[in-house]
């Protein structure tokens, strides 16, 4: 008989998700950029276009795509890997903001990216 799988899986942030030559940045705040050196880092490597993905579209994915576009980054939120607490709500989120955001999936974001594991987002 093989051992119970756990329901839970502890991710180290550092060695886990954070691959060989990326950067790690550490947020406080609803926004990626507020009280951060994102904009910093994102200017000194030349990045016009963001995907942003996450959880909690009415909260950190807002802060930081209204950030993201007052800034003049062009902004892409991947649909499929962002969420809310309800399906409503993120539906209700992307309707709100499809006049000045776009949309899409990973796979029309990234089509030749190699999938990471299911709990790296």
């Amino acid at each position: 008989m093989s051992a119970p799988k756990p329901a839970l899986t502890i991710v180290d942030m550092q060695n886990d998700f954070v691959l060989p030559g990326e950067y790690r940045v550490v947020k406080n705040r609803f926004s990626g950029f507020m009280n951060t050196e994102l904009d910093f880092m994102l200017r000194r490597l030349k990045v016009e276009t963001l995907a942003v993905c996450g959880t909690q579209y009415p909260n950190c994915i807002r802060a930081t795509v209204f950030d993201a576009v007052s800034l003049g980054y062009e902004t892409i939120v991947i649909t499929d890997a962002t969420s809310a607490k309800t399906p409503q709500i993120a539906k209700a989120n992307i309707l709100d903001t499809a006049s000045f955001w776009r949309f899409r999936t990973e796979r029309e974001t990234c089509p030749s990216r190699k999938p990471r594991p299911r709990w790296c987002g």
